[in-house]
């Protein structure tokens, strides 16, 4: 269309020359009678031939139309840019719509198999938590190697071999490192008969540090259930990595869609179940793995969870755990740093290591 005005014009310009060629002397004497040329020869009259105003007109017209070639062409490369502007937005908006609807169907995909993996995972565990078996020794774990007079959370009955008839025992008897007894259950095997756990009360000697007997006795009591409980210890252990995996791969996952997972696998879980796998993952050899899958989790609640005792009885010596446990981003790296510090740990520096808290403990120190 530009094109066209250009040439029309072209045409406009030279048939105007034209026409005053063709005029030239009727108008140079109209325009001598009117005295708007004046020479030093003769006011009167000027002479303007034909050929040098077609002369006059052709030094006029060439820079006129080398103007309007070079306008032409600069307008023509504009519109070409805009095309090929629109044409690259064009193919923009398609690339873009293309690579949504392929992550959008990646998504689905990445969700499916998130899907199929922990919901198999899922029903394998469900299927261990069936077994009578294992739920007899969560229950013996719960009921008399944690919370029964002979327990953990109560110091296996420990006595102060030094003070056991001082009416000031119980109040300096953990004040230090101090010659004690504590009692414990020694547990039998399964009788599958009777469907229980048979046990006798033992009594052990504490030389010097009570928390370290108590820690040992407890590894002890958690090692004689190993072979009704590996399984599912190994289960649940493999499903809340599997899902930190996922996380951790922050362009497949995100914390709300795990955060489903993670409390669709809470609904599974009783109370009891809470503190065997708490105290596990704390104080246990074999738990390190799991105490470290766990910072971060969001698995065991959040703080007001803990407050009002949502899934299980708060134990305030375990607090510290629960607070890292929490589905927040800090824990999350957290959760990563331990990960990697036990992998790079020596062989012997890991041997070393008793459990989750003193790994725990040892980071700290590193750290600060």
């Amino acid at each position: 269309m530009r094109k066209g005005k250009y040439i029309l014009t072209v045409f406009l310009i030279l048939g105007f020359i034209g026409t005053l060629t063709v005029f030239l002397p009727q108008i140079m004497t109209y325009l001598n009678n009117y005295h708007f040329f004046s020479t030093k020869v003769n006011d009167n009259f000027t002479r303007l031939s034909r050929l040098e105003f077609i002369k006059i007109c052709v030094s006029v017209l060439g820079p006129v139309l080398t103007m309007m070639v070079f306008l032409n062409t600069l307008d023509m490369q504009m519109k070409t840019e805009e095309k090929q502007n629109k044409l690259e937005e064009k193919q923009d908006k398609a690339e873009k719509r293309r690579a949504e609807k392929e992550e959008e169907l990646y998504q689905k995909d990445l969700l499916l198999q998130i899907d199929h993996e922990f919901y198999s995972l899922l029903n394998m565990f469900i299927e261990l938590q069936k077994d009578e078996s294992i739920k007899k020794a969560i229950s013996v774990l719960y009921e008399d190697a944690i919370f029964s007079e002979y327990g953990f959370q109560n110091d296996y009955k420990y006595v102060n071999l030094d003070l056991s008839d001082s009416p000031i025992k119980n109040e300096i008897e953990r004040s230090g490192p101090m010659s004690g007894r504590v009692y414990f259950k020694e547990f039998t095997n399964y009788d599958e008969s009777i469907k229980k756990f048979k046990y006798s009360v033992k009594d052990a000697i504490v030389e010097e540090d009570l928390d370290r007997k108590k820690v040992e006795l407890i590894n002890e009591q958690y090692e004689h259930m190993h072979k009704y409980l590996g399984r599912y210890f190994r289960m649940f252990h493999r499903i809340i990595k599997t899902l930190n995996e996922y996380l951790d791969d922050e362009n497949k996952f995100d914390k709300k869609k795990y955060s489903k997972y993670i409390g669709t696998l809470r609904t599974q879980i009783s109370s009891v179940e809470f503190q065997v796998i708490i105290f596990n993952s704390i104080y246990v050899k074999r738990g390190l793995g799991l105490g470290i899958q766990l910072v971060g989790s969001g698995f065991l609640g959040d703080v007001f969870d803990f407050e009002i005792n949502q899934h299980f009885d708060t134990c305030k010596n375990e607090e510290w755990f629960l607070m890292i446990s929490t589905l927040e981003q800090n824990n999350i790296e957290i959760r990563r740093e331990l990960y990697n510090y036990a992998n790079n740990l020596e062989p012997e520096e890991y041997k070393r290591i008793s459990n989750f808290k003193n790994l725990k403990s040892q980071f700290d120190e590193k750290e600060s």
